[in-house]
């Protein structure tokens, strides 16, 4: 194998996949990138792969797998505008740049599994919908427990004929609307992981591809193919979740709110215990209690309809909703007839923000 690229666009292409790739001691192919004819691939961990086109230097030949952190490493650490030449000879990867070599591990290129290279189904193209900002803003409610595996990711799904990309553990459950649903994707659960990735990236997707029978999904960029698996199983059906006409209980001031909750947080960083919120004659108290410890803050508040109120919530929980909102209002809203506003779960939202978030109360 050989061929010349140069050590920023090398760097840049291994800082992008290379959080994918996880060290694996007892088979080191799955932690090698692989170069072959101008494209860097590298797998990732839960069924994912990553392929970057690089700018060559002349013709390549050949391919090789070279250990990845060890390759990155050195790489970090070239010149930018230095040409860094690769060639492999059995298991030894050589590395050389302006009279410089070095000597990595490398594997047999083919060794290197293809079964992720390519998703049939139909193609959509993305036009910058504004689908991965979508799935940042939710990925937070995911679940991170095995036993429901299939909550460990941010599934796409229509509601009322509204297409959503929603994420719950159970307690809290966040759902966003999108533009459109890309051909194949309902149903589909991308793994929390690959929704980290897709995160990360300073751009949308130009195309997607989803293919419900391999449950796999594709996602194209300007140099860059994404590949991941779905999540088997089903997701659950939020409608049962959500609160028909919920009416709203409370509106308050989201960084009054946030300030609040961090303070009593200081108690013991919200164990069990849930922190209770009482509203009544524009004042909502918040208060906490954790052995002899006890918390009590109290923020203006607006109670629009249903009057005085008493409910509990798991603080940590309360924190991340209420930073994952915008906006300086926000109003809880529960349905009354389902229990009570201490019993049923709240619609928490903020103004001009389409993200709707549902919190389920604690036993008070």
């Amino acid at each position: 194998m050989q061929m010349k690229t140069n050590a920023g666009s090398l760097a840049d292409a291994l800082g992008i996949v290379g959080g994918l790739v996880q060290r694996r001691g007892n088979i080191p192919i799955l932690g090698a990138v692989k170069l072959e004819n101008g494209t860097l691939s590298v797998l990732g961990g839960v069924g994912m792969r990553a392929d970057i086109a690089l700018p060559t230097v002349g013709k390549t030949r050949g391919a090789a797998a070279i250990d990845c952190h060890s390759l990155a490493g050195l790489a970090r650490h070239i010149p930018r505008d230095e040409v860094v030449e690769i060639t492999d000879d059995s298991s030894l990867a050589v590395i050389k740049f302006n009279g410089s070599e070095y000597q990595l591990p490398s594997y047999a290129a083919s060794d290197f599994p293809s079964d992720m290279e390519k998703v049939e189904g139909d193609r959509s193209a993305m036009d910058n919908a504004g689908f991965a900002a979508a799935l940042k803003r939710v990925m937070f409610a995911a679940s991170t427990e095995e036993m429901r595996y299939y909550l460990n990711g941010v599934a796409t799904i229509n509601l009322d004929g509204e297409p959503l990309v929603v994420a719950t553990d159970g307690h809290r459950l966040a759902y966003l609307s999108i533009p459109f649903m890309p051909n194949g994707a309902e149903g589909a659960i991308l793994p929390y992981e690959a929704v980290a990735f897709l995160a990360k990236r300073k751009h949308e997707p130009k195309a997607s591809v989803y293919s419900p029978d391999e449950r796999r999904a594709r996602f194209e960029y300007d140099g860059l193919v994404f590949t991941t698996h779905c999540i088997k199983g089903t997701y659950p059906d939020v409608a049962r979740v959500i609160p028909k006409l919920p009416v709203p209980y409370a509106r308050l001031g989201r960084l009054d709110a946030i300030a609040a909750l961090r303070r009593l947080s200081s108690l013991d960083q919200f164990g069990g215990n849930p922190v209770v919120l009482s509203g009544s004659d524009d004042r909502l108290t918040m208060v906490r209690g954790v052995g002899d410890s006890c918390g009590r803050e109290a923020i203006p508040c607006v109670t629009p309809q249903l009057g005085n109120f008493r409910v509990g919530f798991n603080g940590r929980y309360l924190i991340e909703v209420l930073s994952a909102l915008r906006g300086d209002a926000v109003t809880f809203a529960a349905s009354p007839d389902d229990g009570g506003i201490g019993s049923s779960p709240s619609v928490i939202t903020a103004d001009d923000d389409p993200l709707r978030i549902v919190l389920m109360p604690m036993r008070i």
